[in-house]
């Protein structure tokens, strides 16, 4: 009876031991699954954040390069109207210079 008793209780201990390397093995898995999964969040996110990075880059480097084109076409529109009001005055200037001219030379003509 008390190798009966020995060999059960050895038995026994042979299952809990089996158990616990079976726990043992499994909660590694689990912790190995969580780990890969916490890597592929991580890499995710990475990924995530430059596509973001990405994306604000291109948007500056168009508002950029709008506010630009928008300044130049600015600058031209202000060339252009500075040589209209250039050309003009240059076109009074020559009328008002043949008035005076015509008028020296009605002066003139009375002296």
């Amino acid at each position: 009876m008390k190798a009966r008793i020995s060999v059960m209780a050895a038995l026994i201990l042979m299952g809990l031991t089996a158990c616990s390397e079976q726990n043992k093995e499994d909660l590694q898995d689990a912790m190995d699954k969580a780990a890969a999964k916490a890597e592929q969040m991580k890499d995710d996110a990475q990924q995530a954040a430059n596509d973001a990075l990405d994306e604000a880059k291109a948007q500056a480097d168009d508002a950029y390069n709008d506010a630009k084109d928008a300044a130049n076409d600015a600058y031209d529109e202000a060339k252009g109207a500075a040589q209209d009001a250039v050309d003009e005055a240059k076109v009074q200037a020559e009328e008002m210079t043949e008035e005076a001219k015509k008028e020296a030379e009605e002066l003139l003509e009375k002296q």
